[in-house]
């Protein structure tokens, strides 16, 4: 207890000199927030914020860019089966008897005689 009126009172005998500062303010607490070091030290401070600046919107185009690409691929995955849907259906569609079943109801049938070959003569 005697130690601390010491302290206080050498605090006020102290506070009267223009050197010592008026408070007991830890040394790290006077030398961080003084004007000059602040003024000193505010171009590092505006370019590492412009640096986590940067380093927010560098991340925020990577998500971007990634959620598209996965978009298109699950389009091209779909788009995929479409084509191998629509070319089953042509293979399907292209065979012999259902295209013999499809021209049915014209009247057209398939020929009973087999193929000839035309042979001309140009010797003439």
């Amino acid at each position: 207890m005697a130690n601390r009126q010491q302290q206080s009172q050498s605090v006020t005998n102290t506070a009267g000199s223009g050197n010592q500062p008026k408070r007991n303010v830890p040394a790290y607490r006077r030398i961080l927030f003084r004007h000059e070091w602040i003024i000193q030290h505010l171009p590092y401070v505006f370019y590492l914020s412009c640096l986590a600046l940067i380093y927010i919107a560098n991340g925020h185009q990577a998500e971007k860019k990634i959620r598209t690409l996965n978009q298109l691929q699950k389009e091209v995955k779909a788009l995929h089966w479409k084509y191998l849907e629509a070319k089953s259906d042509v293979m399907f569609q292209s065979k012999y008897s259902e295209v013999a079943r499809q021209v049915a109801p014209w009247g057209w049938s398939a020929s009973l005689q087999p193929p000839f070959v035309l042979v001309v003569d140009t010797t003439n």
